[in-house]
């Protein structure tokens, strides 16, 4: 089972969806239950890592935006389409000064739970407004809350939109945390090509992000967008 889960994520990151297919059908032959497909970090030799923010815009992300701008480093952000039409102007900005957009579905519901025809909506609504904002590169995916299903990972595959998860979370989002705490839970627990799973809805985030670009760049960290980190 993990060799085909180990191709799946390596098929995923070079667009070939005909083998990807052939080692999900694979996987679930042997695990009709596993949800955590997809592709979890960058495998590279250099010292570089992927910030990425969840469940934006918001308030917050033109903060974060000014911070990231600040010590010139670039992020992903894996947008709610109905919050797009909210704040599109945090989109543009973000756009503007080279950062990656990326699809957090449009209403953020439980994809594990959902049938083929919502999810595909979901995906295709939140595609058509980061277009329609001008976002031209790959547009890759991320499920709210991480959760998907096998119905989920077919139909990706189907629309040959990479899944991407992450392998460092410091769970910015539970009450108890700190910016300090979380700062040092992704400090203390990365890779070189480490997807960093953040969110720019919290205030606290934005001091946590701040603590984790000085952090790093002073062990000679570099970031990335996902786009350059996975191609």
């Amino acid at each position: 089972f993990r060799n085909y889960e180990a191709l799946l994520e390596i098929y995923m990151l070079q667009n070939k969806w005909s083998e990807a297919s052939f080692c999900l059908r694979k996987s679930l032959q042997i695990n009709r239950d596993y949800q955590n497909f997809g592709i979890k970090r960058g495998y590279v030799k250099e010292k570089v890592i992927a910030l990425t923010y969840d469940d934006g815009p918001t308030m917050y992300t033109n903060q974060i935006l000014e911070i990231l701008d600040s010590y010139q480093v670039k992020a992903t952000f894996f947008v709610v389409g109905k919050k797009i039409k909210k704040y599109p102007e945090m989109v543009e900005l973000a756009l503007a000064r080279g950062h990656e957009l990326a699809n957090h579905s449009y209403n953020h519901i439980n994809m594990a739970v959902a049938s083929s025809e919502l999810i595909k909506s979901e995906i295709e609504k939140t595609d058509r407004l980061l277009r329609q904002l001008g976002v031209t590169n790959t547009i890759r995916f991320r499920p709210p809350y991480g959760q998907q299903s096998p119905e989920l990972i077919k139909l990706l595959i189907q629309m040959q939109k990479q899944l991407i998860l992450w392998d460092v979370s410091p769970r910015d989002y539970l009450q108890k945390h700190s910016p300090e705490s979380i700062a040092n839970e992704v400090i203390n627990n990365l890779k070189n090509g480490s997807i960093i799973l953040l969110h720019d809805k919290l205030f606290k985030s934005l001091e946590a992000t701040e603590i984790i670009i000085k952090s790093l760049k002073a062990k000679g960290y570099s970031f990335k967008t996902l786009d350059e980190i996975l191609t």
